[in-house]
């Protein structure tokens, strides 16, 4: 049975585009790590070294509810939940600094002014990150997914409900894969 770990509510910004952030975590076409439905992200990763569902909600105008459940020992809940949360939104990112600084621009100024708001999407993790970036590099938009589901799969960090989390770095050279 899940254990609820840890649950926030943060409000967002006026110009926070939701649909961006969903947009950016919907690769997972076959939903092996993340699924993204009905203004909601479900997404397996390793927190605090357990395999652990995040749940990003966006249900209520202005405000992301984030919970996390795992099905092992539960992990400490921390202010770093309030860092973490904040920096997958991309809310501590300056762009009212970047959109003062670049609005004026003669030739991207009106590209920076369409898009007031947008954040650079984050991973969980500088390894999910780097795995993505990597597999996203391959043959076609669409090649990188089975890779990737073969990765999840085959080196599974753990499973939390029906998602496989994310292998660390170091589990890989340690573990065997999976068939």
């Amino acid at each position: 049975m899940r254990e609820q770990t840890a649950e926030l509510v943060l409000p967002l910004p006026a110009d926070f585009n939701r649909d961006a952030f969903l947009d950016f975590h919907r690769r997972d076409v076959q939903a092996v790590a993340e699924k993204v439905d009905a203004g909601m992200l479900v997404k397996a990763f390793i927190w605090q070294q357990v395999p652990t569902l995040l749940t990003v909600a966006f249900h209520e105008p202005g405000q992301a509810r984030i919970t996390l459940q795992c099905d092992a020992e539960a992990p400490s809940a921390s202010v770093s939940l309030d860092a973490f949360a904040r920096h997958l939104l991309g809310l501590d990112q300056p762009t009212q600094e970047f959109e003062a600084q670049t609005g004026r621009h003669p030739l991207v100024g009106a590209m920076v002014r369409t898009q007031a708001g947008l954040r650079v999407p984050q991973s969980a993790s500088p390894f999910e990150a780097l795995s993505w970036a990597i597999i996203g590099q391959q043959i076609s938009v669409a090649a990188p997914f089975p890779f990737a589901d073969v990765l999840y799969s085959a080196w599974a960090a753990g499973t939390v409900t029906a998602f496989t989390a994310t292998p660390m770095p170091r589990m890989l050279p340690t573990r065997t894969r999976k068939h």
